[in-house]
């Protein structure tokens, strides 16, 4: 099995698990400070192509912040999701990301208000540390070949 492989049967996995809408993990890239979509799962449309800069949205304000950020109410949101293409957002009713030191910024939404319970934040947090050794070892496996 690969690591493109790897990671992304853990995303499908932990979409389903989860139950969220969508779920994405971005790399931060040092050099530049923003961070690149790497891999996504989503029941609708993401921009494949999203890069996040610091503070612009609520994914840039994750990167800016290396904060862990929860939204189950969207309605008096002023920042907005960057990741889905402008004519095709859903709507999304919660939102949780955080930051992973040395890695980057894991987050999902969900189309239902008041999703995001201390349960579903507990396993969301422990994908993000599962996640984090993943890509780890994705890492030391591709340096080694």
């Amino acid at each position: 099995m690969t690591d493109t492989s790897m990671l992304n049967d853990l995303f499908s996995f932990a979409l389903d698990a989860l139950d969220v809408h969508s779920l994405l993990f971005f790399s931060e890239r040092n050099q530049t400070g923003d961070a690149r979509l790497r891999i996504a799962r989503s029941r609708g449309n993401i921009d494949s192509n999203a890069v996040i800069k610091p503070g612009k949205g609520l994914v840039g304000w994750i990167l800016r912040n290396k904060k862990q950020l929860v939204v189950n109410s969207m309605q008096n949101v002023q920042g907005y999701l960057t990741y889905y293409p402008n004519d095709s957002q859903p709507l999304v009713r919660a939102f949780m990301g955080c930051h992973m030191p040395g890695t980057g910024i894991l987050c999902a939404d969900s189309l239902e208000e008041n999703f995001f319970s201390s349960e579903k934040q507990r396993l969301f947090t422990k994908f993000a540390a599962l996640l984090v050794q993943a890509c780890y070892v994705c890492e030391e496996q591709s340096e080694s070949h």
